[in-house]
């Protein structure tokens, strides 16, 4: 596996911990991503776009796992 591919599920599973602080925006579901070999599973969670102001716009960070 890559270092790339390493960052990303890195980075994806430090998404997936704050899934009890954020709103699920998508259900996490299977999928394929171009260049991984295996299927992973792929959702997305909501955040605020500020966090200094929780209850303004907000937007989906997408992840993989």
């Amino acid at each position: 596996m890559s270092p790339r591919h390493h960052l990303m599920i890195t980075l994806a599973l430090g998404l997936g911990l704050t899934h009890a602080a954020a709103g699920i925006a998508e259900r996490p579901a299977p999928c394929r991503v171009p260049g991984i070999a295996h299927q992973v599973v792929c959702g997305s969670v909501q955040r605020a776009l500020d966090p200094q102001r929780p209850d303004d716009s907000k937007i989906d960070i997408h992840y993989v796992v």
